[in-house]
């Protein structure tokens, strides 16, 4: 390079694509977004009431579940495989056998993901109170759900769990 001569390397970055988005790409869009959205909460409500099979049968095959805290400390913790996840998803009602009333406090969607704010409370097997607040990040491709990730509070299931 010339001295002298600075090359501008933001240039390409910082260049702003002209877009021409229509009504009617904007009403697409929207109906996408509801359609991912309707399918998480969906999906949330068969999860959060126990129908084990309407959940499995919205998997896609390569689903991973993901869940907050350290495995060493609690069993339900980190990434489970698509194997290990149905396997949960289907013991869930042992732990938990009347399910949970749930509130949904909000969502937002963005692309495949579909984020959900809620709050849970059920009657642990032994008849203990649950009550927990959720933030779950749900994928979805092709009307199918391909990962989940779930944000809690891991001291409440532990608390129930080692007891």
């Amino acid at each position: 390079m010339k001295a002298g001569r600075r090359k501008d390397w933001t240039s390409g970055y910082l260049r702003q694509a002209r877009v021409h988005i229509t009504r009617s790409d904007l009403h697409m869009c929207s109906e996408q977004h509801e359609a991912k959205r309707a399918l998480a909460l969906t999906f949330l409500d068969h999860s959060f009431s126990g129908r084990v099979e309407e959940v499995i049968a919205m998997l896609h095959d390569d689903f991973h579940w993901w869940v907050l805290g350290n495995p060493d400390r609690l069993r339900i913790s980190g990434m489970l495989e698509p194997q290990a996840a149905r396997r949960m998803i289907r013991n869930m009602h042992k732990v938990l056998p009347d399910g949970m009333r749930h509130e949904i406090i909000g969502t937002t969607v963005e692309g495949d993901r579909v984020a959900v704010e809620a709050v849970a409370e059920g009657d642990w097997v032994d008849g203990r109170a649950y009550h927990n607040t959720y933030h779950f990040l749900v994928t979805i491709c092709d009307g199918k759900i391909t990962s989940l990730r779930e944000y809690m509070d891991t001291l409440e299931v532990d608390r129930l769990s080692n007891n």
